[in-house]
């Protein structure tokens, strides 16, 4: 009897232990991590807790957003009373290659979250290839806000917790799309037959994944390309047969053998491609010309206009020396800037243009990346204890190097383009 109790005790001692030990690992695992306090901080909840498992397709869910007393920042919803939205994977490279997971939201109805402009389609990034100081963006979108861009999109540092456990610092972005708080166009309707109304109201994307609808170059250009429609989304014969003979039309004039002949202008506003040109040179963006290259066409224009901006993960990039172009950069098969910049009244204009960043726009900048990196310090410190691997210990640090990056390639540029 003595030894029947006691092997009960025993036993049950033993269970009782192994029920502590996995209670506190899985608290060790996914509790310990927790937000700095500093950001705002958004709580999402899929219903059923279900995981996100698909860049494709939505999942219910409910979210509040905690402004934590922030000046600037105004709370959303609250635990006991969330707003509904949906949300999936976003991404391609960012979604597949990455643990720490990039979002897109799509609210019931409008939302202004942290003072974004009202809308219901938002990305939440995370910026896990981003091992700068998670400035690449941040940079590049205050650029772009400084040169004259239709839209661009903002983005607010906050904190990520999904279903109860900490995910790191993330950024709340206005995504892009035609609507009279984003890319303010008119929009062209799906399966239009109308030829006069197809030329206008588009907003396409040089790719580089064929996985979205898209046409290809049919010419054997020197590079083969995608080009992702996102508005329209569904295309008749009318407009894929339009958007085809523009994207041949434009090729064509790119790759046009007697660089003299600059018909490019005919098709594409040359201004602005210009001023996406500089900034990416700027800021050392070797994929700038590969994906994620916006164009768009409002009612009344005649020519394809650059932008908006969007994808700065590949900017100051350390495979580039700064005193060579990102065209002279083998990481990638070369583009079309490679054909650009072979015509002299393309390098003209940009000469035209340079002084404009290199007096007006540069000289903001270091107190922008100083003021950005002290604002996401300790966000950043909370996401790389979270996230080591991402490589952000000391965003403070980072900023010093991408000003030093700033610097050397500004100094290439004037170089290159200035007093001339």
């Amino acid at each position: 009897m003595k030894k029947k109790t006691f092997f009960l005790c025993f036993t049950g001692l033993a269970i009782f232990a192994i029920i502590v030990y996995y209670a506190a690992l899985t608290w060790h695992r996914y509790y310990r991590f927790q937000a700095s306090g500093t950001l705002p901080v958004i709580h999402i909840d899929t219903k059923d807790r279900e995981p996100i498992n698909s860049n494709k397709d939505y999942l219910m869910a409910e979210c509040y957003i905690d402004a934590n007393g922030i000046k600037g920042y105004e709370s959303m919803g609250n635990k006991s009373q969330p707003i509904p939205l949906q949300i999936r994977g976003r991404g391609n490279s960012t979604w597949t290659n990455y643990i720490k997971k990039p979002y897109r939201l799509k609210f019931d109805e409008r939302q202004a979250p942290l003072g974004l402009s009202p809308c219901k389609h938002f990305a939440l990034l995370a910026h896990a290839d981003d091992s700068i100081g998670f400035l690449r963006d941040a940079l590049g979108f205050e650029i772009a806000r400084k040169m004259d861009f239709k839209f661009t999109p903002r983005e607010v540092p906050c904190e990520l917790y999904l279903n109860g456990r900490y995910q790191g610092l993330y950024f709340l972005a206005e995504n892009i799309i035609i609507d009279k708080n984003r890319l303010n166009i008119k929009k062209q309707e799906n399966k239009e037959t109308n030829p006069q109304n197809v030329p206008y109201g588009w907003l396409i994307e040089f790719d580089n994944y064929s996985d979205s609808p898209h046409i290809t170059s049919e010419e054997p250009f020197a590079y083969e390309f995608a080009v992702t429609y996102h508005t329209p989304k569904k295309l008749s014969d009318v407009q894929e047969s339009y958007l085809t003979q523009s994207i041949h039309e434009i090729m064509s004039a790119i790759y046009e053998p007697d660089k003299e002949n600059f018909a490019v202008g005919n098709y594409l506003d040359i201004n602005q491609l210009v001023q996406f040109y500089v900034l990416s040179e700027s800021i050392g963006d070797i994929e700038a010309f590969i994906g994620s290259l916006y164009f768009h066409k409002d009612k009344g224009e005649e020519k394809w206009v650059c932008g908006p901006v969007w994808d700065f993960g590949q900017a100051i990039e350390t495979r580039l020396p700064t005193n060579k172009f990102i065209w002279e950069n083998t990481s990638y098969e070369p583009t079309f800037i490679c054909e650009l910049v072979k015509f002299p009244e393309f390098m003209h204009q940009v000469r035209e243009y340079w002084p404009t960043f290199y007096q007006e726009i540069y000289p903001t900048l270091n107190q922008f990346i100083d003021d950005y990196a002290a604002h996401i310090m300790e966000g950043a410190k909370a996401d790389y204890a979270r996230w080591p691997q991402y490589g952000n210990k000391n965003v403070l640090e980072r900023a010093e190097f991408a000003k030093q990056f700033l610097r050397e390639r500004t100094e290439f540029l004037q170089s290159q383009w200035g007093n001339q």
